[in-house]
């Protein structure tokens, strides 16, 4: 979170993908979910993002991650055609990364 907030960026923070799921209902104002594909609380991240766009489906998505290559998790979405930073990733490529995303 405080590398997102050093690039200018206001930031919430959640623990799991269900206290995501109520934070973005609690702010419509967010225009970008920035979610690892791997998450604690049974939640992945496509699945977070699959629900937070039944809700807002002009809600923007990026997501990272260090094990893109696990299948299970991309739930039939095409790596090619996600929004992704791949971890460990410097500061610049994270600043490229939000910026498209947010541009859509």
């Amino acid at each position: 979170m405080k590398l997102v907030n050093s690039l200018g960026y206001a930031v919430l923070g959640a623990a799991d993908g269900e206290t995501g799921l109520d934070l973005l209902a609690e702010h419509p104002e967010v225009s970008l979910l920035l979610t690892d594909v791997v998450l604690p609380g049974g939640l992945s991240g496509p699945e977070l993002a699959d629900r937070a766009h039944e809700r807002r489906p002009d809600l923007k998505v990026l997501f990272m991650s260090g094990y893109t290559e696990i299948a299970g998790a991309w739930a039939g979405r095409s790596i090619e055609d996600t929004e992704l930073v791949r971890k460990p990733f410097r500061k610049s490529e994270l600043a490229a990364k939000l910026l498209s995303a947010l541009r859509g």
